[in-house]
């Protein structure tokens, strides 16, 4: 579905595209300006029971990324931790992002987070 759609894109269409990149990632970047470490949710949704993305469409599926697309797209390292489980018991996840090249804070804060909370050790009760 996604090959087919990146076919039918023109050359205009790509550096179009390209451009939009740039720009997200001169916005990314300035916010580096004031902090060392952005802090956002994985998803825009709360956590859904496994098979639920596909049950209510591609809509809810492509809206998965809404946090993490821009991101990977800026080339930012982003590394996503587990921060625990919701009232339903499932999982919650929230990621923290660096200006470019500065994955050794990610690595660094990552393992804090680890070492002072227990979130990592929490698992769903499979039902």
């Amino acid at each position: 579905m996604m090959l087919d759609h990146g076919r039918d894109l023109s050359a205009m269409d790509l550096v179009a595209a390209m451009n939009h990149a740039d720009v997200l990632s001169g916005i990314i970047d300035a916010c580096f300006e004031q902090v060392d470490v952005l802090l956002l949710p994985v998803l825009p949704f709360i956590t859904p029971k496994v098979g639920e993305l596909e049950k209510r469409g591609s809509g809810r599926l492509s809206e998965s990324g809404t946090f993490t697309l821009p991101i990977n797209i800026s080339g930012c390292p982003a590394i996503a931790l587990p921060g625990g489980l919701d009232s339903r018991g499932l999982p919650v996840g929230f990621q923290l992002v660096a200006r470019r090249f500065n994955e050794a804070t990610l690595i660094a804060i990552g393992h804090t987070v680890q070492r002072v909370t227990n979130w990592h050790l929490h698992t769903p009760a499979l039902r």
